[in-house]
């Protein structure tokens, strides 16, 4: 089974029904809860968000997040898509005090783009870093947010006793992975945030 097409929630569910040995998610509270024993997990990324702008927009290191709409690439609250990213968006917009503009989620980084190139209005769209390097070196101006840095917690979850080795060869490097690349400390010139919970 291919994770990459599947949600934290389904990847976890996957793991938990045998079908993945390793799953990386937003681990929530309440998958703990569920299953609080059987799995070991880490953190692995607190990767930071960017802000996306228009074709054309300007160069500048920060932005604020009050300058333009903020638009993202997730299904809100109620949605039967509503997801870990979800929430963890629906939490960083009440912490901000702002209303996100909810796009729905497209799929791959190759869906979402279109949606971009073809935008008229002035808004940033809110993204994971892996993405929005890949909308920079296309040309798009990127952003920090100059209030606060959103970071997204990514966590390596896999089931405990004996893995075949594989599995443990697939840890190791994920975490010698998350030293040097420096995942657990990303450089920023704000304050990092993150939900307390959810």
């Amino acid at each position: 089974m291919i994770a990459s097409s599947m949600d934290s929630r389904r990847q976890f569910d996957a793991l938990i029904g045998g079908l993945l040995d390793v799953a990386i998610v937003r681990l929530t509270p309440a998958m703990v809860a569920e299953h609080p024993m059987g799995l070991r997990h880490r953190l692995m990324r607190l990767e930071p968000f960017w802000l996306v702008g228009r074709p054309g927009g300007r160069v500048a290191e920060s932005a604020s997040l009050r300058e333009r709409s903020i638009e993202v690439f997730s299904d809100p609250l109620g949605s039967a898509l509503f997801n870990a990213h979800g929430a963890y968006l629906r939490a960083l917009e009440a912490h901000a005090g702002m209303s996100f503009r909810w796009l729905g989620n497209p799929g791959t980084f190759d869906q979402c783009l279109p949606h971009v190139r073809r935008a008229t209005d002035a808004a940033y769209l809110l993204e994971f870093e892996s993405y929005a390097l890949r909308y920079q070196r296309l040309g798009l101006p990127i952003h920090r947010a100059a209030e606060l840095q959103p970071v997204y917690p990514w966590s390596i979850v896999w089931r405990e006793g004996p893995n075949p080795s594989a599995v443990n060869d697939f840890l190791e490097v994920a975490a010698e992975q998350a030293e040097e690349r420096r995942w657990l400390s990303p450089d920023a010139a704000a304050p990092l945030w993150q939900p307390s919970s959810g």
